[in-house]
């Protein structure tokens, strides 16, 4: 899961400025994926090449390359993307670094891939919740290791709720809260479930 890491100059960022670096099949093995607000999957884009397909390289709607991806589509910033990769390349973002502190609203009832929208690591301890929350544990963020599995969880609780400092714990009961090394590194993602609606705020990376 990743984001771009820097901020579109008008608009939101356009999955056709993605940039690609690298050896890729381009057969359609390297996609990624959007997922609603309802935590359903939504729109796949696949990345093709001219050599594999015969279409002009780029971004494309279908494996196929029948639809081409338009100035439609786009990802907001923070909004994160699953990546399913045959073979290693790099993803190249440019734009403006967001001179504010970046937010993205969490919706409530569902799952969301929001990631760190500035090119600098971020600490887990650092992005500030605002909002109406449980504070039980059930907002919650989790990482993607690198071999697709599921990661780290991370757990904002409050203590109205259960008696320890308000913030962010690697387990639901507070029993370990983070540390400096839990980072969200640039364009890294979390999935997030939220019972509410909450707008997380990141540290401003100037």
């Amino acid at each position: 899961m990743t984001t771009p890491t820097f901020k579109a100059i008008s608009g939101n960022y356009k999955i056709s400025d993605i940039k690609v670096k690298g050896t890729v099949d381009g057969y359609g093995s390297e996609f990624c994926q959007k997922l609603n607000e309802d935590g359903s999957w939504g729109q796949d884009y696949y990345y093709l090449t001219e050599e594999n397909t015969g279409m002009p390289t780029g971004w494309y709607k279908d494996s196929s390359a029948g639809e081409a991806v338009t100035d439609d589509d786009t990802v907001k910033e923070g909004e994160a993307l699953s990546f399913s990769v045959g073979c290693d390349f790099q993803m190249v973002f440019a734009g403006q670094v967001n001179k504010e502190k970046p937010e993205i609203t969490i919706p409530g009832g569902g799952f969301v891939m929001a990631g760190n929208p500035t090119p600098v690591a971020v600490k887990i301890s650092d992005l500030i919740v605002v909002g109406e929350v449980g504070g039980y544990g059930n907002e919650f963020g989790q990482k993607l290791n690198e071999d697709g599995s599921w990661g780290q969880d991370y757990y904002y609780l409050t203590e109205e709720n259960t008696g320890m400092p308000t913030g962010w714990y690697k387990d639901s009961s507070a029993g370990e809260p983070v540390t400096d090394e839990d980072v969200l590194l640039p364009g890294e993602a979390l999935s997030i479930s939220a019972e509410s609606g909450f707008t997380l705020k990141f540290p401003s990376a100037m």
